[in-house]
């Protein structure tokens, strides 16, 4: 499996990196990819969050469907600070799809 871009797998693996991890596997209420891309201003595709997921060691599943918990947290834009495609498209955030923000 590869992604589309290096930085768009980064990008991904910072999202998957700040959720918190669950022993179920399962589908979170809105694509994983889409929460991606509005958090980081950025086109990312499936293939990016599947290699992602494979390089984060705690996560298990297939896309859609990870242990992650449904009380997404939203990342830190300090995440993105060193990634160079980050935040060069036009994607709004939807604050209220997170529980919680990271600190």
């Amino acid at each position: 499996m590869r992604g589309e871009h290096d930085d768009c797998i980064r990008i991904a693996y910072e999202w998957l990196d700040s959720q918190q991890i669950t022993r179920n596997i399962r589908r979170i209420y809105r694509l994983i990819k889409h929460l991606i891309e509005e958090w980081a201003g950025r086109y990312v595709s499936q293939s990016d969050v599947e290699v992602a997921a494979e390089l984060r060691p705690k996560i298990r599943g297939k896309y859609p469907r990870f242990n992650i918990s449904r009380h997404l947290v939203l990342p830190s834009n300090v995440r993105l600070a060193n990634i160079q495609l980050a935040k060069t498209q036009n994607y709004e955030l939807c604050a209220e799809d997170y529980a919680s923000t990271e600190a």
